[in-house]
C-alpha cells in the first residue's frame, strides 16, 4: 500500500453507498487517484416454467442498472464539487454476480489499491452471527478495505490510531501507510491493548515503545499502552477520549474454521466503529 491510485466503491444506490462514494471522491481528489463504482445486481429468482422470461429480462435490467449508475456518478460529483479541488476520474461497471462474488471477481481482474465501503454496523443478532457485507469482505479480499460508518464525513487524515499487537508487521504496515497518505503528513499513534493474560513486562513494553517511536523512513510515531480485558473495548474506550481521523488494524491470517467460529477483534471493530476504519492484510 505504498501508493493509492485506484479506489473501488461497491454501490447499491443506498444513502450509505452515496456517502461512501462522496468520501471516496474527496479522498481520491487528495491522492490523485481514480474511483471505480461497481454495482452488483441482486440474483434474479428462478420462476418454474418461465425461464425464457427471466433470460429476456436480464439485458433490460443491465441497461437500467447502467443508466442508474451514470446518474449516481453525476449526482455524487455535484454533491462534492465545492469540496474537491481536483475531481478524480470515475469509472463504473455492472456485475451479474452477487455483491460478495462480484467484488471478488473484480479485484482478480483489475488493479485495486483500496476498497471503500460503507456499513450500517451490527444492528441485530443475525448481523452479529453471519456478519455484514463489510465484515465478510474483510476476511475474503486482499486489498486494504476502508470501512465507513453510515454518517462518516471526509476529514484530512492527520491523526491515525494504529492498533498493534507489537509485531513487526505493524511497523511495516505503518511505514507503507505513511507513504500512501504522505499528502496528509499523518501523525501515527501506535495503540497497544495490554490484556490481563499478556506476559510482557514493563521493561519489554518499553523496548517495544522505543522501537515503534524510533523515526524510520519518514515515519514519526508515538506509542500508547492501555490496560483492558478486551482488545476492542480497549481501543474504542481510548478513542472515545482521544479522537482520531482514522483507525487502522491489521487482519491476521486465519483459516476457515477460525473465520467462522473464533472471535475476531477486527471484525468486531468493523461492526461497531464510529470513525473510518482501515483494514490492512498481515
Amino acid at each position: 500500500m505504498s501508493t493509492i491510485k485506484s479506489i473501488l466503491v461497491p454501490v447499491d444506490f443506498s444513502k450509505i453507498a452515496a456517502n461512501s462514494y462522496s468520501y471516496a471522491l474527496q479522498l481520491a481528489g487528495e491522492l490523485s487517484a481514480s474511483v471505480h463504482l461497481l454495482h452488483c445486481m441482486p440474483p434474479i429468482p428462478a420462476v418454474v416454467g418461465h425461464g425464457a422470461v427471466v433470460v429476456d429480462m436480464t439485458p433490460q435490467l443491465f441497461q437500467q442498472a447502467e443508466e442508474r449508475i451514470m446518474a449516481f456518478i453525476n449526482e455524487g460529483k455535484a454533491a462534492v464539487r465545492w469540496q474537491v479541488s481536483h475531481m478524480p476520474e470515475v469509472h463504473s461497471s455492472v456485475s451479474s454476480y452477487g455483491l460478495k462474488e462480484g467484488i471478488t471477481v473484480f479485484i482478480e481482474e483489475h488493479e485495486v489499491d483500496l476498497i471503500v465501503m460503507g456499513t450500517h454496523g451490527v444492528q441485530d443478532g443475525w448481523d452479529r452471527f453471519w456478519g455484514t457485507n463489510a465484515t465478510f469482505l474483510v476476511g475474503k479480499v486482499q486489498p486494504p478495505i476502508l470501512v465507513l460508518p453510515a454518517t462518516a464525513s471526509f476529514q484530512p487524515l492527520k491523526t491515525v490510531c494504529f492498533a498493534t499487537d507489537l509485531r513487526e508487521s505493524s511497523l511495516i504496515g505503518a511505514t507503507l501507510l505513511s507513504k500512501a497518505l504522505a499528502t496528509f503528513q499523518p501523525k501515527i499513534n501506535f495503540l497497544h491493548v495490554h490484556l490481563p493474560e499478556d506476559e510482557q513486562t514493563p521493561g519489554a513494553l518499553n523496548l517495544f515503545r522505543g522501537a515503534f517511536e524510533q523515526p524510520r523512513e519518514g515515519l514519526y510515531a508515538s506509542f500508547t499502552t492501555v490496560f483492558n480485558a478486551d482488545v476492542t473495548d480497549g481501543i474504542f474506550a481510548y478513542l472515545g477520549k482521544h479522537p482520531h481521523d482514522l483507525l487502522v488494524m491489521i487482519k491476521p491470517e486465519r483459516g476457515w474454521w477460525d473465520r467462522v467460529f473464533v472471535h475476531s477483534d477486527t471484525k468486531e471493530s468493523v461492526g461497531i466503529t464510529n470513525l473510518p476504519l482501515l483494514i490492512l492484510g498481515a
